[in-house]
């Protein structure tokens, strides 16, 4: 079982400074002393996960592989847990980084991405997977999040890629485990 890791580390930037958004502007913020949200995020998300790999919910004892690159889109937020580096971050990042990284997951056959970000990720994310039913899973770290990938905090995002390792473990085929088995009726 695989999971993979994506940080747009601009993301959420902007926030308190009143921006819609980093896109293009993450040097701004910086400089008028923007603190990094979405990549913390991640790293609580990563801690509550690994809290709920060792306790009692995990029952079928599931110990997934990390897959992300080194560095701030990535392995610089997973609180030294080991993961597997399948390249490396680089400065400064943009649109087409995160579709790299995506489809490097993708070549690597992960089961999920978790990714920390805002609207703006979660764009560049569904428009790299290209018709990859790969699941997402969002960790709130950007200005704006009102795509429906995002968990409401990076606690629940956590409980939500151990449900999803859970029912995944169980289930004849990941794809079983999808939403394909309720009423058409919609």
């Amino acid at each position: 079982m695989r999971v993979g890791i994506v940080v747009n580390p601009d993301a959420g930037l902007g926030g308190r400074l009143g921006f819609k958004g980093s896109d293009g502007r993450a040097a701004e913020a910086r400089e008028a002393g923007a603190q990094d949200r979405a990549g913390p995020r991640m790293t609580q998300c990563i801690l509550k996960f690994d809290e709920l790999l060792k306790s009692s919910l995990n029952r079928s004892n599931i110990e997934p592989a990390i897959y992300t690159w080194s560095g701030r889109m990535g392995g610089d937020w997973l609180s030294n847990l080991d993961y597997h580096e399948i390249g490396k971050t680089p400065n400064p990042t943009t649109a087409l980084d995160t579709n790299d990284l995506v489809n490097q997951l993708i070549d690597n056959e992960v089961d999920v991405i978790l990714y920390a970000g805002g609207d703006g990720t979660t764009r560049d994310i569904v428009n790299a997977l290209n018709g990859n039913e790969t699941p997402i899973v969002g960790v709130p770290g950007g200005v704006k999040m009102h795509s429906g990938c995002f968990a409401t905090t990076p606690n629940a995002a956590a409980e939500v890629l151990l449900s999803f390792f859970c029912l995944l473990y169980t289930s004849p085929s990941p794809r079983d485990a999808t939403l394909s088995r309720m009423p058409s009726s919609a």
